[in-house]
């Protein structure tokens, strides 16, 4: 008959094996992402402020974009709306800043491989504070972040 400490060892022993490999498979299944920072220095128009509206102009080029618009507000990630940009068409997304949020992030997800994205940011009155940018698509970087300095 076995100890009760070499069980109980020897279930601890599987379990940090088992998590182990949890990790492992976690880290070789994650999709890679490309991360663009456009920091207040590069934005020609004015930075982005908070407590204003702007609005965000996605344009797909083929085949349809999904769209999440975050927003890092004290140092948490908050989603603020979802999207899908129709094959070959563009939508707006009006987004007002809340106040003490630092960056706001758009992450899009072309369906296809190799898929464009086209994004403007407009103030409140319809000019550009931001002017369009085209984010490509590449098989290795399907998922594509862009991050936008927010001036206090």
């Amino acid at each position: 008959m076995k100890n009760r400490n070499t069980i109980f060892t020897t279930a601890a022993e599987g379990m940090k094996k088992l998590t182990l490999a949890l990790l492992v498979a976690a880290a070789l299944n994650t999709p890679p992402a490309e991360a663009i920072f456009i920091p207040l220095s590069l934005q020609p128009g004015g930075p982005l402020h908070t407590g204003v509206s702007y609005t965000f102009r996605l344009g797909d080029a083929a085949g349809g974009t999904a769209v999440m618009l975050q927003a890092v507000v004290r140092n948490r990630l908050e989603l603020e709306e979802t999207a899908t940009v129709s094959a070959g068409s563009s939508i707006d997304l009006v987004f007002a800043i809340p106040s003490r949020d630092s960056r706001v992030i758009l992450v899009l997800d072309p369906v296809l491989p190799g898929g464009q994205v086209t994004v403007t940011v407009l103030d409140q009155n319809g000019a550009t504070v931001i002017p369009p940018i085209t984010f490509n698509d590449s098989t290795d970087h399907p998922h594509i972040e862009v991050v936008y300095e927010v001036a206090p």
